[in-house]
């Protein structure tokens, strides 16, 4: 689980966001926005992977493991400040990195970038004819005031099939983004019981 625009800095302990069960990281920028922080849940092999990280972009990246086949998951925000081609040329260097070592990589994340704009030419979009990825929420994620509604909260994989149970909904936790996620077919390797 990711969760963008945080607001945290350092002044806030990992301790106050300890959950039994899960590894935890963070990205912190400013409690004035930003931020990032990722949830793993423990029986997960998984781990941080701190080289693959934009600098341009707030980027947790973390390795899962599930059925033998290594994700790279990405958690992004993009601040609204940072123009969308830096966006683009920052993680398309990434993604020439990251696809050479991963089969299955996944982008989740507050992009600022409307994928569902038809009118002008999508970076998003561009992304996913790049490096073969598809985009799993396709309806609007972003409800502001006196604005149509956008989709720049985004899922954006190059295994399209291991995925299921999109999720997209307004779960009341933001003033204007709705909750996204996705389910990566797999099982979980059970742990071995010693006697």
């Amino acid at each position: 689980m990711f969760i963008a625009e945080t607001k945290l800095d350092d002044s806030f302990s990992d301790a106050l966001f300890h959950t039994s069960g899960y590894q935890m990281w963070r990205k912190n920028r400013s409690t004035h926005g930003g931020g990032l922080m990722a949830f793993l849940r423990s029986d997960i092999p998984g781990n941080r992977k701190p080289q693959h990280k934009p600098n341009q972009v707030e980027t947790i990246a973390v390795e899962v493991n599930l059925n033998c086949k290594r994700w790279l998951i990405m958690g992004v925000y993009k601040p609204p400040s940072t123009p969308d081609m830096t966006m683009l040329n920052t993680i398309t260097h990434h993604l020439d990195i990251v696809t050479t070592r991963y089969d299955n990589t996944m982008i989740i994340g507050d992009m600022n970038t409307d994928m569902s704009t038809p009118k002008q030419p999508n970076v998003l979009s561009g992304l996913c004819d790049i490096f073969d990825m598809n985009s799993l929420i396709t309806d609007p994620t972003c409800y502001t005031k006196n604005s149509e509604p956008t989709t720049i909260d985004v899922i954006l994989t190059n295994k399209p099939t291991l995925c299921h149970n999109n999720l997209n909904f307004n779960c009341g936790l933001s003033d204007c983004h709705n909750l996204i996620g996705t389910q990566i077919k797999g099982n979980i390797p059970s742990s071995k019981v010693q006697k």
